[in-house]
C-alpha cells in the first residue's frame, strides 16, 4: 500500500528530546540498560519468546536515543513502550513483507533528526494496570502529536493486545494475508495539534 512519503516536518518529528518530552507527560521515562532488561522480562512473560532480545532493545536505544520507555512504580519497572521511526528502506521492507521487527536492520531505522517516513511500534507490556495505561496513553500521544503524517505499524501478539490495539488505539489490518500486521494510516492532525 504505497503512499506519499514527501512532505513537511510537521507530523514527522524525529527529535529525541521532543519524543522524550511527550512520553514523560505520562510518566514514561527513557529506559536505562538495566530497565530495558527488566522491561523485556515483563514482555517475554506476557507475550512469549518471539520478541526482541534485551541487547537488541539496548542497541536500538543507543541508535535512536528515544526507542524504549518505562513506567516505574516504587522503583520497579511495571510498564514499557518500544517504538522506532522508519527510514525509506524500513518502509519498503514493510510494504514488501520482509521487515524483521525482532532484529531490525539498522538501515531500516530513521536516524535522529532525519525525516522519518513511518513508525514501528515495537509494542507495549505492563505488569500493572497503571503501567499499561501509561504506555498506551504515551503511544497514542506520540502518534497524535509527533507522527500523525506518517504511517504507524505494529504487530498484535496477544488477545489483550488485539483488543487494545485494534480497539481504543484505532489500528487497522494492513494486509489481509498477514492479519497480525496492523497500521494507522497517515492523516491530518487533530484539532488539538493544529497551530
Amino acid at each position: 500500500m504505497p503512499f506519499e512519503r514527501a512532505g513537511s516536518a510537521a507530523g514527522r518529528v524525529s527529535d529525541p528530546k521532543r519524543i522524550v518530552e511527550v512520553a514523560r507527560r505520562f510518566g514514561m521515562t527513557l529506559a536505562t540498560d538495566a530497565e530495558i532488561v527488566a522491561a523485556r522480562a515483563i514482555a517475554a512473560r506476557l507475550i512469549g519468546a518471539g520478541i526482541a532480545a534485551a541487547d537488541t532493545f539496548i542497541a536500538m536505544q543507543t541508535l535512536t536515543e528515544s526507542s524504549v520507555f518505562v513506567f516505574c512504580e516504587s522503583d520497579r519497572v511495571t510498564g514499557m513502550l518500544g517504538m522506532f521511526l522508519l527510514s525509506d528502506r524500513g518502509l519498503d521492507a514493510i510494504e514488501r513483507g520482509v521487515f524483521d521487527g525482532i532484529t531490525p536492520d539498522r538501515d531500516h531505522v530513521c536516524q535522529p533528526y532525519a525525516t522519518p517516513v513511518g513508525c514501528y511500534g515495537w509494542g507495549f507490556a505492563a505488569a500493572t494496570e497503571q503501567g499499561g495505561r501509561a504506555a498506551v496513553k504515551a503511544a497514542v500521544a506520540l502518534h497524535d502529536e509527533l507522527f500523525w503524517a506518517i504511517p504507524t505499524f505494529t504487530r498484535t501478539a496477544t488477545p489483550d493486545g488485539v483488543r487494545v490495539i485494534r480497539g481504543s488505539m484505532g489500528y487497522e489490518i494492513y494486509r489481509e494475508t498477514d492479519p497480525t500486521l496492523v497500521w494507522i494510516p497517515p492523516r491530518a492532525p487533530s484539532p488539538s495539534v493544529r497551530r
